[in-house]
């Protein structure tokens, strides 16, 4: 699941006009992570690089620029996996791979036939963390 997030004003940047960003749910941490997101930045970059052009009157103008991630590509492959793992992937089944019948062949192609060892999984809040 994705979801398109028109950003609050208060959310963007001193460069920002207008910001997008592309979110995926993760069911891990039951939220909506950012996995891309694109601004327009106006004229706002452009004046203090010098960016310059001239409009067909021959009047000089600064360049509007546009400022974008291509993908965050951690939280986007957690979202991928966590969406399509299953009870039985973890339990027993890795190196069939029967707990991800539904991902994206490209995915699952990469994925080892055989692990050396197990991975245990823990929630968050099973991870003590001092300070």
């Amino acid at each position: 699941l994705f979801r398109l997030v028109d950003m609050p004003s208060e959310e963007l940047g001193a460069s920002a006009a207008r910001k997008f960003d592309i979110e995926a749910w993760m069911p891990g941490r039951k939220l909506y992570g950012e996995v891309t997101s694109a601004s327009n930045c106006t004229d706002y970059q452009a004046r203090r690089l010098g960016i310059k052009y001239r409009d067909l009157k021959g009047v000089e103008k600064f360049a509007h620029t546009c400022n974008a991630t291509a993908i965050a590509t951690t939280r986007a492959l957690i979202a991928v996996l966590e969406t399509y793992q299953n009870v039985s992937y973890f339990a027993h089944c890795f190196s069939k791979r029967k707990g991800l019948i539904g991902l994206p062949h490209e995915i699952r192609k990469r994925m080892p036939e055989n692990r050396s060892r197990t991975i245990k999984l823990r929630s968050v809040a099973d991870i003590n963390v001092d300070v």
